[in-house]
């Protein structure tokens, strides 16, 4: 499935300035897991499993991380709901070949994903997904108050502000 290649939004980290301080270990021996990552490969930008490593392996145990979903990898055809599934896809490829290396690190052993509950097989999550990180608050609020068969209408207001 082809995947959405995007500009990086923000600007890129500086590595001059990411290097003038280096971090002291407290507790080397202290296991970890890193809650809140992001993968991408950004024309002009990629954070992906080696820069991830480099990262982790700089001193302090991490034990495993939680990948947050960040819009990177969604497939561009199939069904629009089904889409944001090529996110979890991609980061699970890519905790695949974490494996395959036998990282000390467990990348990626829990996904956060994205999808938009309106939809029909929004729910459409598969292991390691965790859970599910909503653009809109509030949409998530009315579909959890809404039946398991229903499917909330969304005030024009609300429709508007999250670019549905």
């Amino acid at each position: 499935m082809p995947i959405e290649a995007r500009a990086y939004p923000r600007p890129l980290p500086n590595p001059e300035w990411l290097g003038k301080r280096q971090e002291e270990i407290l507790e080397p021996g202290l296991a970890i897991v890193d809650p809140h990552h992001h993968l991408w490969d950004h024309p002009g930008s990629r954070y992906l499993l080696d820069e991830l490593l480099a990262d982790v392996n700089s001193g302090h145990n991490i034990v495993a991380t939680v990948f947050i979903q960040c819009g990177s990898g969604y497939r561009t055809s199939g069904p629009e709901e089904m889409r944001c599934i090529g996110e979890s896809e991609f980061v699970r490829a890519i905790a695949e070949e974490a494996d395959r290396r036998g990282t000390k690190t467990q990348i990626c052993a829990g996904i956060v994903s994205f999808a938009d509950l309106r939809l029909p097989n929004a729910d459409a999550r598969h292991p390691p997904d965790r859970g599910l990180r909503p653009r809109d608050r509030r949409r998530l609020l009315l579909c959890a108050a809404a039946g398991p068969d229903e499917r909330p209408e969304f005030p024009p207001r609300l429709e508007a502000a999250a670019g549905a």
